[in-house]
């Protein structure tokens, strides 16, 4: 199991953990929700442990409706939506003033 073997294989982790940020930065732009800046570096970051904290929850989910992974996913995402919303509000408003 990959979750068990990274930790042992740091080239391996690496590799992985680069692909992963490119993905979670795709899925992100495919989305509609900018990467460019620090603020995406911050959005790819927090989006990416969203994904590895929901992993670790559907790796022990035995239900059939998945309702623990989706419950830990949803409430993952709700945060990260607060605190992306709250570091990006400025630049809109800023942005309305200018317009």
């Amino acid at each position: 199991m990959l979750g068990r073997e990274l930790p042992t294989d740091p080239a391996a982790a690496l590799a992985t953990g680069a692909r992963l940020l490119r993905s979670i930065a795709w899925m992100l732009e495919a989305a509609g929700i900018s990467t460019d800046g620090l603020g995406g570096l911050v959005a790819v970051k927090l989006t990416t442990a969203v994904y590895l904290a929901t992993l670790r929850v559907w790796l022990r989910d035995e239900t059939p409706d998945l309702a623990p992974t989706m419950a830990a996913l949803d409430r993952r995402l709700r945060s990260i939506e607060r605190w992306l919303g709250s570091i990006r509000r400025p630049q809109r408003d800023t942005a309305a003033l200018q317009g």
